[in-house]
């Protein structure tokens, strides 16, 4: 039962839907054929709110960090580097604390250092031992090693 035909109509003729009236039955169809329990679906002072039950997310939350407590964590570790490198490297750190299993791009975009610099800082990371890269070529991404995750 569409809830706005006008609606439907119109995210139908944009493309914005592939067929009316089919989302239900694909989410059903697709959580049984991947082992999952059925999605509960409730209806509520105009509202539907759909649970997808035994599917959970879980990541284990570390705190934050600064980059002065991460640079004290190094010191010694890496010799000869500028303090301006130092700033560099624990900005990195900084972001891996706080979003782990990113690879070197978005690390860039979130660092705004160039690509190229941020493998070279990468690879002098994990020469420290600082961090690590877990996952296939294709899916993994770079973690603090375990020195570096406050208990």
């Amino acid at each position: 039962m569409l809830r706005n035909p006008d609606i439907a109509h119109q995210c139908y003729y944009r493309k914005l839907i592939e067929m009316m009236g089919t989302g239900i039955h694909r989410m059903i169809q697709d959580s049984k054929e991947h082992g999952f329990d059925i999605p509960i679906f409730e209806i509520k002072d105009q509202i539907v709110k759909v649970s997808f039950p035994n599917i959970h997310y879980l990541r284990a939350e570390q705190p934050h960090q600064s980059a002065t407590d991460l640079m004290a964590h190094f010191e010694g570790v890496i010799e000869g580097v500028g303090k301006d490198i130092k700033e560099k490297l624990a900005s990195i750190l900084c972001v891996l604390n706080n979003q782990p299993g990113l690879r070197t791009t978005m690390l860039s975009s979130k660092t705004d250092i160039p690509v190229k610099s941020v493998e070279r800082y990468v690879k002098r990371l994990k020469d420290a031992g600082l961090i690590k890269y877990s996952g296939s070529s294709k899916s993994g991404g770079y973690f603090l090693s375990d020195s570096l995750v406050r208990e």
